[in-house]
């Protein structure tokens, strides 16, 4: 959003997740200028409705024109409030002013919305249940499907440049009956990893095994979706976890795969392992640079060594 990447689309970004809107700590992958949570989307046929505006025929249409219009002006007028804040208030409370103002201009380009720039697919169907822990379990297969499909679809449309999703493991799915029904609790936590000192156990390696190739499969299926678009060289896929050994909650190690080479700006089809510790910042330093943001630092550390620099292994 601060460098203007989603100024052109219907929507800056897409924040999307499967069943929890929870966006605290630990939870959440997009935020908002100042360390503010962006809002996760987890109906998809919500999201089916912001991408390509729902059904809407006769007096629906008629009444949605009415909106738009009663809409800009009262976007207009608390604009010109918002300015008038921004110049009287301190520098200290600048920052949510303008968060409120980019929020604004999110409001008015979907007020504005022109036609995608292809079909919209059908229309999902109504779950009455999506959360965690409230029964929306037993659809979780379907709608990280659905998400999937709809956020590759509004990328080949060019509704959006970018797009985030926060899975959810299989606990209470009865998908994999080999699992138990606690996958957080009875494999993450149970997982004993191989070290200098312990052979580990292999037991649990091919219980977390068996998560793990539900969560890629996933990303299988957004792989051959943007490749049918035929828009598959010209994105970067970056997926990984925020552990390496989920048991001992540790963020070393952390494997993390990227798919699609950013028209160029990476060489793809290689494996590397770092002997030396390598932050993750310097992969998403490289990552901004593949999309001509002139970055050489990304988040905040006590150490600068941690947060500068992009990781050169990557690029071509």
């Amino acid at each position: 959003v601060e460098r203007g990447l989603g100024a052109d689309t219907l929507l800056t970004s897409l924040v999307l997740a499967v069943g929890s809107d929870d966006s605290g700590l630990g939870f959440n992958l997009s935020y908002a200028a100042g360390g503010t949570p962006l809002p996760k989307q987890i109906d998809p046929r919500a999201l089916f409705d912001d991408l390509f505006g729902g059904p809407l025929t006769g007096k629906g249409a008629a009444q949605l024109e009415v909106d738009r219009k009663l809409g800009r002006s009262v976007l207009d007028f608390l604009s010109s409030d918002l300015e008038r804040l921004r110049r009287q208030s301190p520098a200290s409370e600048r920052v949510k002013l303008e968060q409120h103002q980019t929020a604004l201009r999110e409001i008015e380009k979907r007020l504005t919305r022109t036609a995608p720039l292809c079909d919209a697919p059908e229309r999902p169907r109504e779950f009455a249940r999506l959360r965690s822990f409230g029964g929306g379990e037993a659809h979780f297969d379907e709608i990280t499907n659905l998400m999937i499909d709809l956020s590759a679809r509004a990328l080949a449309c060019d509704l959006t440049r970018f797009s985030t999703l926060f899975l959810a493991d299989l606990s209470r799915t009865g998908l994999d009956p080999s699992l138990p029904n606690d996958v957080h609790t009875e494999v993450a936590h149970l997982y004993l990893a191989r070290s200098e000192r312990n052979p580990g156990r292999p037991e649990t390696w091919n219980a977390l095994a068996r998560q793990n190739r539900h969560t890629y499969g996933k990303l299988a299926r957004l792989t051959q979706r943007l490749d049918e678009a035929g828009i598959l060289g010209d994105s970067i896929v970056y997926a990984s976890s925020d552990m390496g050994d989920p048991a001992r909650h540790s963020s070393r190690r952390v494997p993390t795969l990227l798919i699609g080479d950013a028209g160029g700006a990476f060489q793809s089809g290689r494996v590397h392992g770092f002997t030396d510790a390598v932050p993750n910042n310097r992969v998403l330093v490289s990552v901004c640079q593949a999309f001509g943001v002139e970055a050489e630092r990304f988040g905040s550390s006590p150490s600068s060594a941690t947060v500068t620099g992009r990781l050169d292994a990557l690029h071509t």
